[in-house]
């Protein structure tokens, strides 16, 4: 346990040596950060801070590439992957981030539309935006404490394709979704979204982070991946 302890603490300092000697060297600029990500991740919560790394690590340029849920492999050329549900690779090549919360959102229009819903029987009026065949939304109503039907289909609006497309719809103003805290807080502070209730459920799945074997692995991957771990835990 010592002698692992070191190494990560030895190797994380070698890292920041490599990537201190790219950023100070001109001809570094064809270095490139190869990326898979989650659609949904990477456009509502990526995407909007990998800026926060290119300021550290300005002569780097960044790829970010579509990936699969449930991959069952590292594309060859990625640093990185981070993809929704646990891929079929070794726990070593594994780590596993916090569940993300999902409570319901909507739009200021229609917030303002259908009555500005406040409590769980307004909330049950409303046009429900499902990720799934409705069990999330079922799950969410008996643990707030309510009993709630979805057999109204004109109520129900059912995007199995995922939370991005749950998001949009959202943002939209067509209803309220169940949708990841860390998707839409800028959005809540900045008003354009309005959080409908306090009490949440984790998603189903989990994200994961994915890397290929140590050996193969390069020091940008590495910090990357620690950047990574630090942003997911303080936003």
């Amino acid at each position: 346990p010592a002698g692992r302890k070191l190494w990560d603490q030895v190797n994380e300092a070698f890292d920041q040596l490599a990537l201190a000697t790219l950023n100070a060297t001109p001809d570094s600029e064809s270095v490139v950060l190869r990326i898979g990500c989650a659609y949904g991740l990477s456009n509502n919560w990526l995407c909007p801070r990998i800026e926060n790394f290119l300021t550290d690590y300005p002569s780097f340029r960044v790829q970010i590439n579509f990936i699969e849920t449930f991959p069952k492999e590292i594309p060859s050329d990625d640093d990185l992957v981070i993809c929704y549900g646990k891929p079929v690779l070794p726990e070593n090549q594994l780590t596993r981030l916090d569940p993300q919360k999902i409570s319901p959102v909507c739009s200021y229009s229609y917030y303002e539309k259908s009555g500005r819903p406040s409590s769980l029987q307004d909330i049950s009026r409303c046009t429900m935006i499902h990720a799934d065949e409705g069990q999330e939304w079922k799950s969410w109503f008996e643990t707030a404490g309510h009993e709630a039907s979805i057999s109204n289909s004109d109520r129900n609006l059912f995007l199995t394709t995922g939370y991005s497309m749950v998001l949009d719809a959202v943002r939209r103003g067509f209803g309220v979704g169940l949708v990841g805290d860390r998707w839409v807080r800028e959005d809540i502070q900045e008003g354009s979204l309005i959080s409908l209730s306090d009490h949440s459920i984790n998603t189903p799945q989990t994200y994961y982070i994915a890397r290929p074997e140590e050996k193969h692995r390069r020091p940008i991957g590495r910090a990357f991946e620690r950047w990574i771990l630090d942003q997911w835990q303080s936003n």
